[in-house]
C-alpha cells in the first residue's frame, strides 16, 4: 500500500512539472489623447453603446435606456476590432442655438464628424454614424423605435478607480466634447 502511495506521488509530482504554469490573462490598455493635450491611460477598456427604445406609438420619454459593451467599433453596419488599433477623431465646427436664461443664444460647438481607424497598417476612414441596430442586440424588437446616445471608452484608471469616457456622441441629447478638455481626438489601444 504504501509502495502505491509513493508510486502515486511520484506519478503525479512528474505530471506537474511537465505542465506549464497557466499565464496571466494580458491586461487591455488603452491611452486617451484629449484637445487639450492631456493623456488618460485606462487599463481593461470596453466600448459601451448607450440607447433607448421605445414602442412605436408612443412618447419618446417613456422609453427604456440600456447599454451594450463591445470591443468593436460599430459604424453603421461594419464592425471594427479596436485591440491593437489607433481612433483618431476629427471635428467640425457647428452654429446652433441654446437656451440661455430662456432666450436662445447661438454659439458654436464641436461635433465629431469623421473618425480614422488604424491597424495592422491598414488605414479606414468613414463618417460618424450611429451603429445598426442589428449590433445592439435583442433587448428591442424590430417594431420599436431606437436611438443611440453614444459611445463610451470605459475602464480602470491608474488608481484602479472606474472611469468613463464620452468618445462619440449620435445624439443632441449627449454633448461629448463641450470643451477641449473633454474632447476625445484619439485613442491608442493595445
Amino acid at each position: 500500500m504504501l509502495a502505491a502511495l509513493v508510486l502515486a506521488a511520484a506519478l503525479l509530482d512528474s505530471m506537474l512539472q511537465g505542465t506549464p504554469a497557466a499565464e496571466p490573462a494580458a491586461t487591455r490598455t488603452a491611452l486617451v489623447h484629449f484637445a487639450d493635450g492631456n493623456t488618460l491611460p485606462l487599463r481593461n477598456w470596453t466600448l459601451s453603446y448607450e440607447f433607448v427604445t421605445w414602442e412605436k406609438g408612443r412618447n419618446a420619454a417613456t422609453g427604456l435606456s440600456a447599454r451594450r459593451e463591445a470591443d468593436d467599433l460599430w459604424i453603421g453596419k461594419r464592425a471594427f476590432p479596436m485591440s491593437g488599433a489607433v481612433l483618431q477623431v476629427a471635428y467640425v465646427e457647428v452654429r446652433r442655438e441654446t437656451l440661455v436664461d430662456g432666450r436662445p443664444q447661438p454659439i458654436v460647438s464641436s461635433a465629431a464628424r469623421e473618425v480614422t481607424v488604424s491597424a495592422g497598417g491598414d488605414t479606414m476612414k468613414s463618417k460618424v454614424e450611429p451603429p445598426d441596430r442589428v449590433f445592439l442586440g435583442g433587448g428591442a424588437p424590430k417594431s420599436a423605435n431606437l436611438i443611440v446616445r453614444s459611445v463610451d471608452l470605459r475602464g480602470e484608471g491608474i488608481t484602479g478607480t472606474r472611469r468613463e469616457v464620452c468618445v462619440l456622441s449620435y445624439s443632441t441629447l449627449v454633448d461629448c466634447g463641450s470643451s477641449p478638455a473633454d474632447q476625445v481626438v484619439k485613442v491608442e489601444f493595445h
